[in-house]
């Protein structure tokens, strides 16, 4: 794996685990 695919990789987990993250706020307050 070169480094921009585990740059990508790396910054696609991220972003899922924001997204996940603020979706069970999201369920929690609502």
């Amino acid at each position: 794996m070169s480094r921009a695919d585990l740059a990508t990789a790396v910054l696609l987990r991220a972003v899922t685990d924001d997204t996940v993250g603020t979706a069970s706020l999201s369920v929690a307050a609502g």
